[in-house]
């Protein structure tokens, strides 16, 4: 079994053609439903990958939740830490979730989890 990880929209499909059975790949499958759905179908373990702390402007929901921004995050550009006690925020996410899930993910890859404090 190989490990290949892909957080950046812009290589999801490369890493799906490439991962083969019981591979497990880690990949932002916004965008990319049906290429998730054909790995899985392959029998790659695929994990969504859902950046709850963050919100990247590049994202169809940016402006929706602008308001809700912390901070800009160092060393990424486009990229700012958001208000997780946001209840708007919090529906947002599961609702990220459901929808990774019915991509057939197996599971989920939670990134930035550790901001609360910043609240």
């Amino acid at each position: 079994m190989s490990l290949r990880y892909c957080f950046e929209k812009a290589y999801t499909q490369k890493t799906l053609a490439n991962s083969k059975r019981n591979d497990l790949a880690v990949v932002d499958t916004d965008g990319s439903e049906s290429l998730v759905k054909a790995a899985v179908q392959r029998g790659v373990l695929v994990y969504g990958y859902l950046n709850i702390g963050a919100l990247e402007d590049g994202r169809s929901y940016y402006k929706q939740f602008k308001s809700l921004r912390l901070a800009y995050y160092d060393g990424w550009d486009g990229e700012y830490w958001i208000d997780v006690t946001d209840k708007a925020w919090q529906d947002h996410i599961l609702d990220l979730a459901k929808n990774i899930k019915a991509t057939g993910a197996i599971g989920l890859y939670l990134d930035n989890t550790d901001i609360y404090y910043m609240c």
